[in-house]
C-alpha cells in the first residue's frame, strides 16, 4: 500500500512539474541574440536581467503583455556545418570559404527554422544578406530552399506608421524586402571610429596633432624633418626610436582578424582611395570597377591596398591579419599602438577602463554602417499580436535610450532632423562627442557595395569567399585569384558564351561535336521525307520517326541554353519546351512501338489498318502532345521559379534556372519514363516471337538507348541545376547522350535509309506499279504497318533482291515487290487442304492481268485435278479439324498469301 501511494505521489508531482514547466514555456519568448565581438562570459547574463528588469517594470500594470518573461540566448554552430560546403569548393576552385561564417549561417537558419526561438536579433548582412534578383544557389543547395526573408513575419498589418516614425529613414527603408513589406524593425546601430588616448608627452601628442588634423590621412607619420623646432637633441633621439617602431609595428590597432572587420575595412579603403563619399549607383556609373579588367591598373590598385594596410598595422602582415578583436582592444589599453580601430558602441565601456581614452572619426566621416533589427520567426507558435507588442517594446525610444545608457548601443533615432525629440536631445546631452559622429556620418552599406549588376553577387556570399581570399592574396602579394572572385562577384560584364569558352576550352570541342550531330541528324529527317514513301521506310512509319529525330535534335541543343536564361519569363519557357521535347521524342516511338503490337496481335482483323495509319495516329499524338503542353504551362507557370547562379563556386558566373518544386518535377518526369520503358517492353515481349522470327531484335536494343538517353538528358539538367563542378561530367553525360541519339537514330530508320540510298529500285518500278502511288499508302494495306522481315525462301516479305551468280554488280542490283514467294512447306493456310479453292482462286487473280482466259481456265482445270486426288487422301483427313486451320482466323502468325490477297484488294480496277 504504501508502494503503492509512493507511486501516486510521484506521478503527482511529475504532472505538477510538466505543468508548471509548459506554462512558464509559454510565458517565456526565447530571443536569439549574435556574440559580442568581446566575449565575456559575464555578458549575456547582466544583458538578460537588465533587459528583463526594464521590460517587467514597463509592464507590470500592462494587460496586453502580463507576466512575460525575456530570454537571450547565443546560437550554438554544429562543428561540422561549413565543411561540405568547403568541400565543395574546393572540388573545382582554389577558394577557401569562411567556414565559420558558413557555421553561425546555418545555425541561424536552423534556429529559425525550428519553433523554439520567438525572436531574433539580427543584423542588416542577414536580413539584406541575399540577391533577390538572382538567388545564390549554393545558399538554396546547402542552407534553405526558401528565400531568407520568408523565415520573418511582415510587419505590415500589425504596426501603425507611427510606432515607428521615430528611426531613422534610411535605417527603417533597410528593414523592408523590395518594397514588400516590413519585416525587420531597428534595434541599434553601430559604425568604425577612431580611438586614441590623451597622452601628455610631447611625443606622442605631436603625432596624434599631426595624424588627426588630416582627414583624409595621407601620411600617418609626419617625416622627421617636420618635428618641432622645440624639440631637444634627446626628444629627438627618443622621437626617431618611437617613429621607427611605429614603422615597423604600425600605430593602428586593428581586429583584421575577423573577416567582417577585414570586409569592411577593404569598402572603406575604396572610398578612400577615390576620394568619394560614396559609390556610384551602378545605373549612373556601371564602368565604375571596369579598370580591375586591366591588368596594369588592377595591380596598381592592389598594390596601393597593400600599402595602405601595412602604413597603418605595420609590416608584418602575418600577425595583422590573424589579430582578433579582443586582442586589438587588449593591444590599445595597453599602449602598445596609437590607434585602435573600434566600433563607436565600445565607446562607454572604453571610457570606463580609461578615462583619457577619445573618440574620432575615420577619414571624411566615412564609415560602413552596421544595423540590427528585431524580426519575429514565423514558426513561433505564440500569438503574433503580443509578440509584435513586444518587437515594439524593445525597439522604443525608451528602451534604445535606456541600452545606451547601460550598454553603450547606438540608437537608431534621426539624428539629422531639424526638430529633435526628448530622447535624441537627451542621448546627445549625454554623449555629445557620439551625437555628433552620428550626425556627420557618412554611412556606407556594404550590403549593396558590390551589387553593380542584377546579377551581382550577395552580400552572404561576398562574406563567404572574399576576406578569406583577400588575406591570403595579400599576405602572398599576389592578387590573382581575389581579383577573378572578385570580378566573378560584380558581375559587371555580362557571362557570354565567349566566356564559357574561356573558362573551359573544351565546350568548344563539345559545341563542334553538337553541330555534327545535329547536322547529322537533320540530314537523317530530310533524307527520310523524300524516301518516305519507299515501301522499306514506309514499314516504319517515316513520319512518327521523324518526330522522335526532331525531339532528338532539340533535345541536344536545349542544354547549352540553361547557361544563357536571364529572365523569369525565359526560364519557365525553357521548362516546358524541355518536358516537351522530351515527350516528343518519346510518344511517336511508342506509338510505333504500340503499332507492331497491335498488329502482331490482331492479325485476323483485316479493318484494323484504320485504327493505325500515320493520319490516325498523328492526330492521337498531337491531341496527346497538346494535353502535355497545356499541362507544362499549367504546372511550371503556377510554380514558384527564379534565375540562380552558382556564382563563385563556378569560375564564371553563369545564370540558370530553378523552381521550387524542381525535385519534384525530375521524380515524376523519370516515372513517367520508366512507366513507358515497361509498357514498350511489355509489348516488344509480347511479340517477340514473331519479331526473332523476322530480324526484328532491332527494337528491344532501340527502346532501350531510347530510355537510357532521356534519363541521361534529365541527368545533364540535374548536373546543370545541382553540380556547380559537374563540368566535366556534364561534358562526358553530353557525348554520351549524343551518341545515344545517333544509335537510336541508326537503330530506327538509319540501317533502312542506308540500305535504300544502296539499293535503289529501278525505276521506281515494278510491273507497272509505282512505288510511290497511294497503293502503297491505302489504309487497308496490313504490310504497310509491318516492319522489315524475313521468311525462310524470301529475303523479305516487301522485297527481293536480283542477285547475279559470279561477281557482285551493286548498280544492277534492284528491289521489286514480292507477289509469288516461294510458299514454305509449314504454311498452315496453304497447305491446309480446306483453302485449296482459295488459295488457288487467290492464285489466279494474283497471275498479271496478260494470261489468256484460255491458260487461266487450264490451270484452274488442274487444280481440280490435284484436288480430286487430295480429296480422300489422310492428309485431307488428318487437317479437316486441325489446329492450322482455325489459326487461319485467330492465329497472330504471318503468311504470304494472306497478305498478296489484301495486296490483290487494292488493285487499281480496270
Amino acid at each position: 500500500m504504501k508502494i503503492l501511494f509512493k507511486i501516486i505521489i510521484n506521478i503527482f508531482f511529475n504532472v505538477i512539474l510538466f505543468i508548471s514547466k509548459t506554462i512558464a514555456q509559454e510565458n517565456t519568448i526565447q530571443i536569439l541574440v549574435h556574440n559580442p565581438d568581446i566575449k565575456s562570459d559575464k555578458y549575456l547574463e547582466i544583458y538578460n536581467d537588465k533587459i528583463n528588469s526594464y521590460f517587467l517594470l514597463k509592464n507590470q500594470n500592462s494587460s496586453v503583455i502580463p507576466n512575460i518573461n525575456l530570454n537571450f540566448s547565443y546560437c550554438i554552430p554544429d562543428p561540422n556545418d561549413g565543411n561540405d560546403l568547403s568541400n565543395f569548393y574546393k572540388k573545382g576552385t582554389e577558394i577557401n570559404i569562411d567556414t565559420e561564417y558558413a557555421k553561425n549561417l546555418n545555425c541561424t537558419i536552423k534556429a529559425l527554422n525550428s519553433s523554439y526561438y520567438d525572436m531574433v536579433i539580427i543584423d542588416d548582412k542577414f536580413l539584406l544578406g541575399e540577391n533577390y534578383l538572382a538567388t545564390f544557389a549554393v545558399l538554396k543547395l546547402y542552407f534553405t530552399k526558401i528565400d531568407l526573408y520568408k523565415f520573418f513575419l511582415n510587419y505590415e498589418g500589425y504596426i501603425e506608421n507611427d510606432d515607428i516614425s521615430f528611426h531613422d529613414d534610411d535605417i527603417l527603408k533597410a528593414g523592408r524586402h523590395n518594397n514588400k513589406g516590413l519585416y525587420g524593425i531597428p534595434y541599434e546601430m553601430d559604425f568604425d571610429t577612431l580611438f586614441f588616448n590623451n597622452f601628455n608627452d610631447t611625443f606622442r601628442g605631436f603625432i596624434y596633432k599631426s595624424i588627426l588634423n588630416n582627414d583624409t590621412l595621407p601620411s600617418l607619420l609626419p617625416p622627421l624633418n617636420e618635428v618641432p623646432s622645440n624639440f631637444s637633441e634627446a626628444d629627438l633621439k627618443n622621437y626617431e626610436g618611437i617613429y621607427q617602431s611605429m614603422v615597423d609595428d604600425g600605430i593602428i590597432s586593428a581586429g583584421f582578424g575577423s573577416n567582417d572587420e577585414l570586409l569592411n575595412f577593404f569598402v572603406e579603403f575604396i572610398h578612400y582611395k577615390f576620394n568619394i563619399k560614396k559609390l556610384p549607383d551602378r545605373d549612373e556609373t556601371p564602368e565604375f570597377f571596369e579598370f580591375l579588367f586591366d591588368e596594369y591598373k588592377s595591380k596598381e590598385f592592389y598594390d596601393s591596398f597593400r600599402k595602405y594596410l601595412i602604413k597603418y598595422t605595420g609590416k608584418y602582415l602575418n600577425k595583422t591579419l590573424i589579430n582578433s578583436i579582443e586582442d586589438a582592444y587588449n593591444s590599445f589599453l595597453n599602449n602598445e599602438k596609437l590607434f585602435l580601430r573600434g566600433k563607436a558602441s565600445n565607446y562607454l565601456a572604453l571610457k570606463s577602463i580609461n578615462p583619457n581614452i577619445s573618440i574620432h572619426s575615420l577619414p571624411d566621416n566615412t564609415s560602413v554602417i552596421d544595423r540590427k533589427y528585431i524580426v519575429i520567426n514565423n514558426n513561433s507558435k505564440k500569438d503574433k499580436k503580443m509578440l509584435v507588442k513586444v518587437a515594439l517594446q524593445l525597439s522604443s525610444r525608451e528602451m534604445q535610450l535606456y541600452r545606451a545608457k547601460v550598454f553603450g548601443n547606438l540608437p537608431t533615432f534621426d539624428f539629422k532632423r531639424n526638430n529633435l525629440d526628448n530622447y535624441t536631445i537627451e542621448f546627445c546631452n549625454s554623449y555629445p562627442e557620439l551625437c555628433d559622429l552620428i550626425k556627420k556620418l557618412n554611412s556606407i552599406d556594404v550590403t549593396t557595395a558590390f551589387i553593380r549588376d542584377k546579377f551581382s553577387g550577395s552580400y552572404i556570399e561576398s562574406r563567404l569567399v572574399l576576406p578569406t581570399t583577400l588575406k591570403s592574396d595579400t599576405f602572398n602579394n599576389n592578387y590573382f585569384l581575389f581579383n577573378s572572385t572578385f570580378l566573378n562577384i560584380l558581375n559587371i560584364k555580362p557571362f557570354s558564351l565567349l566566356d564559357l569558352y574561356k573558362a573551359v576550352p573544351l565546350f568548344i570541342f563539345q559545341d563542334i561535336m553538337t553541330v555534327i550531330v545535329v547536322d547529322i541528324l537533320s540530314i537523317t529527317l530530310i533524307m527520310v521525307y523524300f524516301k518516305r514513301k519507299h515501301p522499306y521506310l514506309k514499314a516504319i512509319s517515316p513520319f512518327l520517326s521523324s518526330l522522335t529525330i526532331i525531339g532528338m535534335i532539340l533535345n541536344i541543343s536545349i542544354s547549352k541554353f540553361m547557361f544563357f536564361v536571364h529572365t523569369k519569363i525565359l526560364c519557365q519557357l525553357l521548362y516546358v519546351v524541355k518536358y516537351f521535347t522530351l515527350n516528343l521524342t518519346n510518344l511517336p516511338m511508342f506509338a510505333t512501338i504500340f503499332r507492331i503490337y497491335y498488329i502482331y496481335t490482331n492479325i485476323s482483323e483485316v479493318n484494323f489498318g484504320k485504327k493505325l495509319n500515320d493520319k490516325r495516329l498523328f492526330n492521337i499524338i498531337s491531341i496527346t502532345l497538346s494535353v502535355i503542353l497545356i499541362f507544362a504551362f499549367v504546372t511550371v507557370f503556377s510554380d514558384e521559379f527564379y534565375e540562380t547562379t552558382m556564382g563563385t563556386a563556378m569560375t564564371t558566373r553563369s545564370i540558370m534556372c530553378f523552381n521550387k518544386h524542381y525535385n519534384h518535377f525530375i521524380v515524376f518526369t523519370i516515372i513517367m519514363l520508366v512507366i513507358m520503358f515497361f509498357v514498350m517492353l511489355v509489348m516488344t515481349i509480347k511479340t517477340i516471337k514473331v519479331s526473332r522470327q523476322y530480324g526484328e531484335v532491332r527494337y528491344v536494343l532501340f527502346i532501350l538507348f531510347l530510355l537510357f538517353s532521356s534519363l541521361l538528358y534529365e541527368f545533364i539538367f540535374i548536373i546543370l541545376i545541382h553540380e556547380s563542378k559537374g563540368t566535366t561530367i556534364f561534358l562526358i553525360s553530353h557525348a554520351i547522350y549524343m551518341c545515344s541519339c545517333l544509335c537510336c537514330a541508326y537503330l530506327l530508320v538509319g540501317h533502312r535509309l542506308i540500305y535504300v540510298l544502296k539499293h535503289p529500285i529501278k525505276n521506281n518500278m515494278y510491273q507497272g506499279n509505282d512505288i510511290n502511288n497511294d497503293y502503297f499508302n491505302n489504309t487497308l494495306n496490313i504490310i504497310d504497318f509491318i516492319p522489315l522481315k524475313k521468311t525462310g525462301n524470301c529475303p523479305f516479305s516487301f522485297f527481293k533482291k536480283n542477285k547475279n551468280k559470279g561477281k557482285r554488280d551493286v548498280n544492277k542490283e534492284v528491289f521489286s515487290v514480292v507477289k509469288d514467294c516461294e510458299i514454305s512447306f509449314d504454311d498452315s493456310i496453304t497447305n491446309n487442304p480446306n483453302n485449296y479453292f482459295f488459295n488457288q482462286a487467290l492464285k489466279s487473280l494474283s497471275r498479271p492481268k496478260e494470261q489468256s482466259p484460255l491458260d487461266q481456265f487450264k490451270d484452274s482445270y488442274q487444280s481440280t485435278q490435284n484436288y480430286s486426288s487430295l480429296q480422300g487422301s489422310q492428309q485431307y483427313s488428318s487437317l479437316q479439324g486441325s489446329q492450322q486451320y482455325s489459326s487461319f482466323q485467330g492465329s497472330q502468325q504471318q503468311n504470304s498469301s494472306f497478305l498478296n490477297y489484301l495486296n490483290f484488294k487494292n488493285y487499281p480496277k480496270n
